[in-house]
């Protein structure tokens, strides 16, 4: 009879833990597929080993005789021949996680960085363009200065009979 209750037992916990294998695959997947690192691939290589050995345990375990696996229940429980393994399973795709999260950082630091680059690349831009705007402006005061200046030669030179240059800014809203 304890042959029976260890029997179900052994089932239970073989479905459990290929549930949980299976949960984790798709998981382990995304973060292949998205961390494409020698430290990534050893460590989902480490992962499937153990997935490997647990599902060998158990296709070996189902290709004994019935009343070898009643046995075996009983003088081999879960823990005892397979506990060990599906723990390994664990530790490895915690490791696969601990992995993707360290990867995940690094990326998040370069766009840290990339942001910050950018954000001091467009202030130094800014600063050139507003230094630009600066010197345009002392120009063009400079340019009115000197127009100022021939209007008034003009006009005294000719008595004021011909009209007078506009200023730059007269100049800038009529071609607007």
């Amino acid at each position: 009879m304890q042959g029976l209750i260890n029997h179900a037992t052994l089932l239970r916990q073989f479905s459990q833990a290929l549930e949980a294998i299976a949960n984790v695959l798709p998981q382990i997947k995304l973060g292949a597929h998205l961390y494409q690192t020698p430290m990534m691939q050893q460590s989902i290589s480490r992962l499937y080993v153990q997935i490997l050995l647990f599902l060998q345990k158990v296709v070996k375990w189902y290709n004994m005789s019935t009343m070898r696996r009643a046995l075996d229940s009983i003088l081999n429980p879960f823990e005892l021949g397979f506990q060990d393994t599906v723990t390994q399973i664990r530790r490895c795709s915690e490791d696969v996680e601990a992995t993707a999260n360290a990867a995940a950082r690094a990326e998040i630091r370069d766009v840290n960085v990339l942001v910050r680059t950018f954000d001091q690349n467009f202030k130094d831009s800014n600063d050139r363009f507003q230094e630009m705007q600066s010197q345009f402006c002392l120009i063009q005061d400079r340019v009115e200065m000197a127009i100022k200046r021939i209007n008034e030669t003009v006009q005294i030179a000719t008595g004021g009979i011909l009209p007078a240059l506009p200023n730059c800014r007269m100049l800038s809203a009529t071609n607007k």
